[in-house]
């Protein structure tokens, strides 16, 4: 090891660790007093730099604003395991490779890239000085290397593990508790929306301002002057009264219509029943709800479909399948063909929305065409009534989506759909849970009863009397979990010595009544996304990180450039032994000084002094190019004029809506790079991606 130098490639076949991961080792796989004696001894107060290790550096190729990865040869990490078992007698052995796959690491593939030697980390180094000592990719300080692009996919996904191997497993206290309540906030808006769309909650009266009383008022007075403002703001809710019709508006009068889809369970791509539920909030006005909300489940009207090219496909092995049980207080089964799935399931996002009688049930057993399964009379589904405002409901609602656009049809592309509501999702709000519970356990829960669960038409109608449980159930104060843990889990936890567990359930339950006192109608709908638009949007969030990131690397980068290129004599060129200086003209003398053309060695390294870097805000570390035709942007897309990209203003930095307008480094003027261009919007279809779509995913992914 003494003899390599910075830059030359490590031998073949030589294994390897995450420097990161193992300066964690200790702390991650040892518990306990052990963990703290281990690290006393062979890692903290620097006792980790005085044992010496050879560090090697690999770029990553798996973006440009990833730096160089570092690693220990995994002998010398063999060799501290083997003191440590000697010193505290104790078995000290690599981690199990599933359990972390990045912490050993090797390149035995041909054609893949190697490490390269960085140098020596010992007390009179510290791991930052070698880091910026890495010399920049593909420079002249670099041993050349063959690398073939077959090898490079699995050569990205074990720097990918080796990153991951290394990272702090514990972010930000704080900042993770904020995420939290930032996520239960969520959940508890969708419920109070709910309650709107119900009538249950008022919409649009929130005045978040405190109530101030009025210094000549009695205390009786204040205290009723308080609960009026806390009714007033959505804080308190007043009990209700469920054999009186909805005390309030119903917002936007929506037509709930719960969706849930079944497949077969050994081929995901096989849909074998379609379950609707409608719910239209006009069928509910001066319609009082009922105990429990009896009377207005009375009001859903429910269809179920099942595709008969898969009438043979029954579910036995992970769930319990029961097509042939749909529940006769719902209605009857319908026999549909796959290619009509997506016309009849459109026809009850149309008025009339699930209305009986529209369709002529196929019977399987007989052999006609398919083709002629459930004839639609168009007549009685057409021009019939105005267009409505939607709500999507179901119990892990994303899936059953995006089912529907398996099959066809894309719900995200109805203009009137105003945002999707998912029913565990309240019932965690509701109950003030984290764990996401079953269909069966809610409905237990609430004391419903559900027959025949994983019929896709039972669930539908079940998961709709859910939405309306939890919303009326939610406003009883009698109902909703304290603020403060029972007692009796604090006594379990404390008797089971588990003090973080007991320290949790205080923290979720803080989190919980930070998440839900605000009170409030729940703010905007949410609403859904057409599937490609949905896919722009997420590309355009990538590139915006991309961004972001990149201006933070590139300032490291120009600081490594001008360490190996500033004014250490001669220029860029480095030296072994002696100068090679900007020609590779100077002597080589015993140091490693910098000459000029031929300049003179010296009597050892003359270091740059640091400088901060100047900006180049038209230094792009990828390939913009390529960005724009991701993006959209490029030939033929986008909003340009004169070849480039018109400027309002010029705003500072990449967390500003626009650049500021920089020199384009092709040769135009008001530059702006990609990822803050403006997004291309675009006219999504029912149940297609378009050509154009699916090149512009391959083209960014190529990207990064």
């Amino acid at each position: 090891m003494a003899q390599l130098h910075v830059g030359q490639l490590a031998s073949f076949g030589v294994g390897f660790c995450p420097y990161a991961a193992v300066t964690k080792w200790p702390y991650r796989y040892l518990h306990g007093q052990v963990s703290q004696d281990v690290s006393e001894a062979f890692f903290a107060h620097g006792a980790f730099r005085e044992r010496g290790w050879s560090i090697f550096y690999i770029h990553t190729r798996l973006d440009s604003t990833q730096k160089p990865l570092l690693l220990i040869p995994q002998a010398e990490v063999q060799q501290l395991f083997h003191d440590i078992g000697e010193a505290f007698d104790i078995f000290a052995p690599f981690p199990d490779v599933v359990r972390d796959a990045g912490f050993q690491v090797d390149f035995l593939e041909e054609g893949s890239p190697r490490p390269r030697y960085l140098g020596r980390l010992t007390n009179e180094t510290s791991i930052q000085d070698l880091e910026m000592t890495i010399p920049p990719q593909g420079s002249a300080a670099e041993e050349p290397e063959h690398v073939e692009d077959r090898s490079l996919a699995a050569f990205r996904r074990k720097m990918e593990d080796s990153i991951q191997s290394g990272k702090n497993k514990k972010p930000n206290k704080a900042k993770k508790r904020q995420d939290r309540i930032g996520v239960k906030k969520g959940w508890c808006a969708q419920l109070k929306r709910s309650q709107c769309y119900l009538g249950l909650r008022n919409r649009g009266s929130v005045n978040r301002e405190d109530f101030l009383g009025d210094p000549n008022m009695s205390w009786e007075d204040s205290q009723k002057a308080q609960e009026a403002y806390e009714i007033a703001a959505g804080i308190k809710m007043p009990p209700l009264d469920t054999s009186l019709p909805a005390p309030h508006r119903f917002d936007r009068n929506v037509v709930f219509i719960c969706v849930d889809v079944e497949a077969f369970e050994r081929d995901h791509n096989k849909v074998t029943e379609i379950g609707i539920c409608t719910l239209d909030t006009l069928d509910l006005i001066k319609l009082p709800p009922g105990a429990g909300g009896a009377e207005w489940m009375k009001q859903m009207r429910c269809r179920h479909f099942r595709i008969a090219e898969y009438s043979h496909l029954n579910n036995t092995d992970f769930v319990t399948g029961c097509a042939d049980k749909f529940e006769p207080e719902f209605g009857v089964s319908e026999w549909i063909s796959i290619n009509e799935a997506p016309y009849v399931t459109a026809t009850c996002f149309k008025p009339p929305y699930s209305e009986k009688g529209k369709y002529i049930p196929y019977p399987p057993n007989q052999s006609q065409r398919l083709s002629d399964a459930s004839r639609i009379k168009n007549d009685e589904v057409s021009g019939l009534g105005q267009r409505r405002n939607i709500v999507i409901v179901g119990h892990d609602t994303s899936a059953d989506i995006e089912y529907l656009r398996q099959i066809g049809y894309d719900v995200g592309n109805l203009s009137n759909v105003a945002e999707a509501i998912d029913t565990a999702v309240l019932y965690r709000a509701y109950k003030h849970e984290h764990e996401t519970r079953k269909l069966g356990m809610i409905l237990l829960e609430l004391g419903l009863t559900g027959w025949n669960l994983h019929n896709a038409g039972n669930d539908a109608a079940y998961t709709t009397q859910v939405l309306i449980a939890i919303c009326l159930a939610s406003l009883n104060s009698s109902n909703k979990p304290p603020f403060s843990p029972p007692s009796k889990k604090l006594d379990e936890a404390a008797n089971d010595a588990a003090k973080e567990a007991k320290q949790r359930l205080i923290e979720e339950s803080e989190e919980w009544q930070a998440a839900d006192e605000e009170g409030g109608d729940g703010g905007e709908a949410i609403p859904l996304l057409p599937a490609e638009n949905r896919k722009a949007d997420e590309e355009f969030t990538r590139a915006m990180n991309k961004g972001r990131k990149a201006d933070e690397y590139r300032r490291i980068e120009q600081a490594r450039k001008q360490h190996y290129g500033g004014e250490r004599g001669g220029g860029p060129g480095r030296s072994r032994g002696g100068s090679r200086g900007g020609s590779r003209g100077g002597s080589r003398g015993g140091g490693r000084g910098g000459g000029g053309g031929g300049g003179g060695g010296g009597g050892g390294r003359q270091p740059a002094p640091k400088q901060a870097p100047e900006e180049d805000s038209s230094s792009m570390p990828f390939d913009e190019d390529a960005m724009d035709e991701a993006m959209g942007f490029g030939p033929g897309g986008g909003d340009t004029q004169d070849g480039g990209v018109r400027l309002d203003g010029a705003a500072e930095g990449w967390a500003t809506p626009v650049a500021p307008a920089t020199a384009d480094p092709k040769g135009g003027t008001g530059y702006l790079p990609p990822h803050l261009r403006p997004r291309k919007q675009t006219q999504g279809k029912a149940g297609v991606v378009s050509k154009e779509a699916l090149d512009r995913m391959k083209l960014i992914d190529d990207t990064w």
